[in-house]
């Protein structure tokens, strides 16, 4: 593999002959891998798709690790957040709802997950 990157398609991922991630990888591109699966990542993102999401996002970050690229990295870190900044919000909504409908045994889980989902988006922040 070019530039030390040791990403490889698997199955489940989409990689459709004559896609960008396709020709980055055929043609050895690490940069344009990275820049692929981020594009990806950030579509899937917009999507609602979140674990799809971290899952191409986390891929260009270790690639852009690997190839010591900056602006790379706190692109996905950037993306990460947003990711988890977003996930938290649907957390503290269904709290709200929970609440509102008198589910008692609903809020604080809600609630708990939103939290963790706040800390880890400003973790990724703070790396961006």
């Amino acid at each position: 593999r070019g530039e030390g990157s040791n990403f490889s398609p698997s199955p489940h991922l989409s990689c459709i002959s004559g896609s960008a991630l396709d020709i980055a990888y055929n043609y050895q591109d690490s940069q344009g891998e990275a820049a692929a699966l981020g594009s990806l990542g950030d579509a899937y993102r917009l999507k609602g798709e979140y674990n799809r999401a971290i899952n191409y996002l986390e891929m260009s970050w270790e690639i852009a690790k690997k190839i010591d690229n900056s602006a790379y990295q706190r692109s996905a870190l950037n993306s990460l957040g947003n990711i988890y900044s977003s996930l938290a919000l649907v957390n503290y909504r269904r709290a709200t709802a929970a609440e509102e409908l008198g589910d008692n045994t609903k809020i604080e889980p809600f609630r708990q997950e939103g939290l963790r989902d706040d800390a880890k988006a400003l973790e990724y922040f703070q790396a961006s």
